[in-house]
């Protein structure tokens, strides 16, 4: 079988592939089987710079299904069959690519199979999740403690076949350190559960494990003084196949640890008992900061003699472009550093201990031992944080080190082909140091992040790889770093496994023992059908693995698309794979479709791959392949919620898939006719004054059975919205006193008018369809001393934008921006009502006008930051839940509205959730009433239940909550309001 047989562009499917899963649905098995293009081009690319194409992915739904994939391979006439196990998808060197069929657990093997309390032991799916795991565990007082960076979305297979570890290595090791042992069904078809053997058990174990371990130990034990000698000892493991510890010094066998690290090349895992930790009681850090990143690298032999829990570092470069960020105050405040944004490097000094007292001794230890260290390596600023919430804040600055990289160059991108050197700390400073001159002589900048306690350097160089001279870079570059990381005894892959690096394994470990490892591949997998190409052939086989520049690269496939398409799509190119949109935090708004399905087709990542394909088919005129891809990208893209989340800091690429969302449908409803629900949704902001006009009996006739029914089943509408009571609209804006003016009647205020005037911008949506929300900030701005005048009503644009009548939407859009910059201009203060709306002038407005002028117009948490606010006398707690466009696009007015709050002297606990499942239209539509409930279930329902005190600061998110629960939710002006003396009425 040969595994380099590869056709990445190549959309059919061979008889031979169609075969096998038609024997499989036979069989019984009961999971999925999916053999579209929008599937198989999810599943074609990683976190690494490849792309190729497989023939099908297959998602098991238990432990009979992976049976039935091994038997069914094995059945006459489906031996050339070959399997590459997926888990979350975010390998950075190809680990689970292949051109034969995924077998993705990630989707439905996510299970929790057993917990031991007392000998702290768990046994999962392989598709489970780390922070799920540790979810669960957390109960118990106990987590598993390797710490991916991808924590939220990297599943417990996925861990186990790198061999994964992370932050607090030094401490708590690899993964395989806490393996007790692997449930696999091995490419024979066998099931056997590989774990520790004692020696005196070899012989007598029975069954197919014990064939194995027999035939192991025969192939392992003559060359144990080989391996001892060979094997580099470091913290971080050779991966793929882990012959030092498969077999110990006094005979006894761990097979979990050969398994460990072999990226599914010796079988399927079925589970995974695991070994817990008791979390520890107390934690702090030692926030460290050095004029260089050099001096800190040097630093580290001695700061890891105060045995901290990890130490992790981020270089000058990436402090440097935190530093230029808007948050960079914070970033300042966070980190303790003062003075200009001149280069600094950090280092994260973390200790933890049961006994608080010891662990404050521990950390005076360090703070007085540091005066000690040499002038050239002696920190420039040290910072001790406690408070777990802190803690929080300066870890989430280490984990936005890949996104500030993405931000040096629009042209380049970080990429992942170095990234994870490991060599012993004391040569980390002189490595460094040599791989930046091996990198400047080639011109290509860099950034730089790791586990310095253990030598561990993410290596990130800025390249565009659409770029073939800059492609042929990748062999000359990873040769010399593999030569670098020889030189200073170490690994060019110390953290994130092998994948297609493989071909530099017989150069560290010599060899005879290289041949042992394909020994032990013919052993196992004699047809060389799991994953081939990587890590080992069998034997007999003498055909080479893959070679790393061999391998299609998606900047090959990227570099065909035209420049007018690459401009209109270039945040779909972008996309690195990162997978931060895989994650299952249902406390992060980021993704919600990809959360309620599981499906990868309906992610961020899943719809870029899909737009680049798109863009690709179109560029060289495959009107045909365009056409088919846009079946699947449509599809995929309706299940969009437009929420935004991809376009701010959750995501390191920041793709946007809404702004792209907005121009492909703008495309494809070109030649494709409309749905019946857009005619209604783009003439709903202008008509909205007309309705108005007659709201009472329009709102009687829509509540009718058959209206509600053809609203239904003609328009696909469902729960519409009342309008508003005009009367008693109209009847409290003259109590207020508050007028409606134009542009030009405002201009024409005088100079000490304006000043204390704050204009309010409306939308449709509140003012038409939640009043309520528009009057109660009209009467807080009048409470807190201001005169608050209305902007005249005229269409944001908002439902043009996401159905994609660009054509429409840029027409309104530059009306309002003209206006809005001449009232910025004329020194006014605007603040919007829905945040929504408001942030769609921010980002929706510049997408889309080349010339757009300047102009602010604030959020209600921005305003009330500027303005002095009385404390008061409140009695009522509240939790407080922000929409989500908010909380990814303006991430900081979290912090705002806490301040305000607290200021104010409120009881108010921000509830962190996903998605409310409402979005606008989309919770309004037939066709996705079920993902809108489940959405709304899955991360709002709880936070809302067994309260009737909720603040929710989104339009669409109270609607949801009325749909579905009896609370009735305030804006903010509203509980505000309700607790100041004298307020309006």
């Amino acid at each position: 079988m040969d595994g380099s047989a590869f056709i990445p562009d190549q959309d059919a499917i061979s008889d031979l592939t169609r075969g096998y899963l038609d024997a499989l649905a036979k069989a019984g098995f009961k999971g999925e089987l999916a053999t579209d293009l929008g599937a198989r081009v999810t599943q074609s690319t990683d976190n690494s710079i490849y792309q190729i194409m497989p023939q099908a992915v297959i998602y098991p739904r238990c432990a009979s299904d992976l049976d039935l994939v091994m038997h069914t391979a094995n059945a006459p006439g489906f031996g050339d069959i070959c399997l590459y196990a997926r888990g979350g998808g975010t390998s950075t060197n190809g680990q689970s690519l292949g051109p034969g069929i995924i077998v993705d657990t990630s989707r439905f093997m996510r299970a929790i199979l057993e917990f031991d309390p007392d000998k702290g032991t768990i046994r999962v799916e392989p598709g489970l999740v780390r922070d799920k795991l540790n979810d669960f565990l957390a109960q118990s007082g106990r987590f598993f403690a390797p710490h991916v960076s991808t924590t939220n979305r990297a599943t417990i297979g996925g861990m186990v076949s790198n061999d994964s570890s992370g932050k607090g290595s030094l401490v708590y090791g690899k993964t395989s350190d806490h393996v007790v042992s692997v449930e696999c069904v091995l490419p024979g078809g066998e099931t056997v559960e590989l774990g520790h053997v004692p020696a005196a058990e070899i012989a007598t174990l029975p069954g197919p494990a014990g064939e194995l371990a027999r035939a192991l130990d025969a192939l392992l034990a003559p060359h144990e003084q080989d391996i001892r000698a060979r094997f580099p000892d470091l913290k971080r493991g050779f991966t793929g196949y882990n012959l030092k510890d498969a077999r110990q010094a006094n005979g006894d066998l761990n097979l979990a640890k050969l398994m460990a690290g072999s990226e599914g090349t010796l079988g399927l895992i079925k589970s995974v008992t695991l070994r817990t930790e008791p979390i520890p009681q107390h934690t702090a850090l030692a926030v460290l900061t050095f004029a260089s990143h050099e001096a800190g690298l040097r630093a580290v032999p001695e700061l890891v003699k105060f045995e901290p829990h990890a130490i992790e570092f981020i270089d000058d470069k990436i402090m440097a472009a935190a530093l230029r960020t808007p948050f960079a105050d914070d970033v300042r405040k966070v980190l303790g550093i003062d003075g200009p944004s001149q280069p600094y490097a950090a280092h994260f000094f973390e200790v933890s201990n049961d006994d608080k007292a010891a662990l404050d001794a521990k950390l005076a230890l360090v703070s007085s031992g540091l005066d000690a260290f040499p002038p050239a390596i002696r920190p420039t600023g040290v910072r001790l944080v406690h408070d777990p919430a802190e803690i929080a804040r300066v870890w989430e600055i280490r984990r936005a080190c890949q996104g500030l990289l993405a931000g040096f160059d629009k042209n380049k991108r970080a990429v992942a082909f170095i990234e994870d050197c490991a060599v012993p700390p004391e040569n980390m400073a002189d490595f460094v140091a040599e791989l930046e001159d091996v990198l400047a002589a080639k011109k290509i900048p860099l950034g730089m992040y790791g586990h310095a306690d253990v030598g561990c350097v993410h290596i990130r160089p800025l390249m565009n790889m659409n770029a073939q001279d800059e492609r042929q870079q990748i062999r000359a570059i990873s040769d010399a770093v593999f030569a670098l990381t020889q030189k200073y005894g170490g690994l060019l892959w110390g953290e994130h496994g092998k994948g297609l690096r493989g071909e530099y394994s017989e150069t560290v470990i010599g060899r005879d023992l290289y041949q042992l490892m394909r020994r032990i591949k013919g052993l196992i997998d004699p047809a060389n059908r799991m994953n081939p190409g990587k890590i080992a052939r069998p034997i007999d086989d003498e055909a080479p693995i893959l070679s790393l520049d061999a391998v299609p690269m998606r900047g090959a496939f990227d570099q065909e698309v035209t420049a007018d398409l690459a401009t209109e799509f270039g945040n779909a190119l972008r996309c690195d794979g990162n997978g931060a949109c895989f994650n299952q935090d249902e406390t992060q708004p980021f993704c919600p479709s990809y959360k309620a399905t599981g499906d990868r087709k309906q992610s961020p990542k899943g719809r870029a791959s899909l737009l680049r394909a798109w863009a690709r088919a179109r560029a060289l005129h495959d009107t045909a392949g365009a056409n088919r891809i846009a079946g699947d990208l449509h599809a995929s893209l309706e299940t969009c919620l437009a929420c935004k989340a991809c376009a701010g800091a959750g995501c390191p690429a920041r793709v946007d898939i809404p702004e792209m969302k907005s121009q492909f449908l703008e495309w494809f409803h070109q030649s494709t006719r409309r749905p019946l629900s857009d005619l209604v949704v783009g003439r709903l902001e202008s008509l909205a004054p007309k309705l108005d006009l007659v709201g009472g009996a329009l709102n009687a006739i829509q509540a009718l059975p058959p209206v509600k029914s053809l609203m239904s089943g003609v328009f696909g509408l469902v729960d519409l919205p009342a309008l508003r009571n005009r009367r008693d609209t109209l009847r409290r804006l003259r109590y207020l006193g508050v007028v409606t003016r134009t542009v030009e009647q405002l201009c024409a205020y005088p100079a000490d008018l304006r000043e204390g005037t704050v204009i309010v911008v409306q939308d449709c949506f509140t003012t038409f369809y939640d009043a309520e929300a528009l009057l109660t900030q009209l009467a807080l701005i009048r409470a807190l001393g201001f005169s608050p005048v209305l902007l005249n009503y005229r269409p944001g644009g908002k439902p043009h934008h996401v159905r994609g009548m660009l054509a429409q939407f840029r027409k309104i859009a530059e009306a309002n921006a003209r206006d809005l910059s001449t009232l910025t201009d004329a020194g006014f203060t605007m603040v919007g009502v829905d945040g929504a709306t408001t942030l769609m002038y921010r980002h929706e407005y510049p997408a889309n006008l080349p010339d757009c002028p300047d102009f602010n117009v604030l959020l209600l948490s921005e305003w009330l930051s500027r303005t002095d606010l009385p404390k008061v006398t409140a009695s009522d707690t509240y939790r407080f839940i922000q929409h989500c466009t908010e909380r990814s696009l303006a991430p900081e007015t979290a912090d705002q509205w806490l301040r305000i709050f607290q200021q104010m002297g409120m009881d108010v606990s921000i509830v962190k959730t996903g998605c409310c499942g409402m979005s606008g239209l989309f919770g309004h539509e037939l066709a996705h009433q079920e993902m809108s409930r489940t959405l709304y279930e899955q991360n709002w329902q709880d936070a809302v239940d067994g309260s009737t005190k909720v603040i929710a600061t989104g339009y669409s998110c109270r609607s949801q909550v009325k749909r579905f629960s009896s609370v009735a939710p305030l804006t903010p002006a509203q509980a505000i309001l309700a607790v100041l003396p004298n307020r309006p009425a």
